[in-house]
């Protein structure tokens, strides 16, 4: 009996936990500062200034500071209008 019991409460405690992360996996940020772009994409500031330049990612001014949209900088990345840099030899 006291086993059967011990059984349920782990599995509680194991699908609450699971449950927990899942959440915390599904909340990502609603903006990215440049700096966020320059360690998502691994490109300098220039190069997110280039971008914003050539019209590829727009900015939007929030309590002034500049932020940019993580729905549209995560569709930009999967349309290929942007590419995370990677180093080849």
């Amino acid at each position: 009996m006291k086993k059967e019991f011990l059984l349920q409460i782990k599995l509680a405690v194991k699908e609450a936990v699971a449950e927990a992360i899942g959440e915390a996996a599904q909340k990502k940020p609603k903006y990215y500062t440049r700096k966020d772009l320059c360690d998502l994409l691994r490109v300098t500031l220039r190069s997110v200034d280039n971008y914003v330049d050539r019209g590829i990612i727009k900015p939007k001014k929030v309590q002034g500071r500049i932020l940019f949209s993580a729905e549209e900088i995560d569709d930009a990345i999967q349309g290929g209008k942007l590419t995370k840099y990677s180093h080849t030899k």
